[in-house]
């Protein structure tokens, strides 16, 4: 290797660890910048998670007695009862309980097709008529675990009030009739 070329072979690893520290400092001032923006105590709620994703397993698991049972000693309250009212009654930056989160959705006119039974023709289903039908055991759970069903958020709005919104007739059913 000549000296010149021995001197470009410098001048590039240099470059290249100007470049590499450049672009650390600059991801590192990004995820600075970018964290002011983030919510704060908005982590992430297993249970709205649950709801959103309309798993009905889901949710039961969250109150499931052994769930509970097995839950670390400082994450548990005096009894069961009390674990299910905290956690139903957990409210968002919004003042959104699980319930409201249960019963509200915004869904435009899309439909799916859903798969007929051997024989029968396959259909169509718009999201918000299938919203309804899986919300409907999740908003009984939320109540049954003792969810406040007149609960209002920031804007004086009851999970009756956002079913009704969402055109949801099967949870404010469930709702109504509590």
């Amino acid at each position: 290797m000549t000296p010149h070329h021995k001197e470009q072979f410098r001048q590039l690893v240099g470059d290249g660890i100007i470049l590499l520290l450049c672009s650390t400092l600059f991801v590192f001032v990004c995820n600075k910048a970018f964290d002011s923006l983030k919510k704060k105590g908005s982590e992430s709620d297993t249970l709205i998670t649950a709801i959103t994703q309309q798993s009905e397993e889901k949710v039961k698991k969250i109150f499931d007695e052994k769930v509970y049972a097995a839950l670390p000693q400082e994450e548990k309250l005096d009894s069961y009862q009390a674990y299910c009212r905290h956690r139903v009654g957990r409210r968002d930056q919004f003042g959104r309980t699980p319930l409201t989160w249960a019963a509200y959705v915004n869904y435009s006119e899309a439909k799916k097709s859903i798969k007929g039974a051997p024989g029968q023709p396959d259909r169509e289903i718009g999201l918000r008529e299938e919203a309804d039908g899986k919300r409907r055991p999740i908003v009984a759970a939320l109540l049954a675990a003792g969810a406040e069903v007149n609960a209002k958020d920031n804007d004086g709005w009851t999970p009756l009030m956002w079913a009704a919104w969402s055109d949801l007739p099967v949870v404010a059913d469930e709702l109504r009739s509590e």
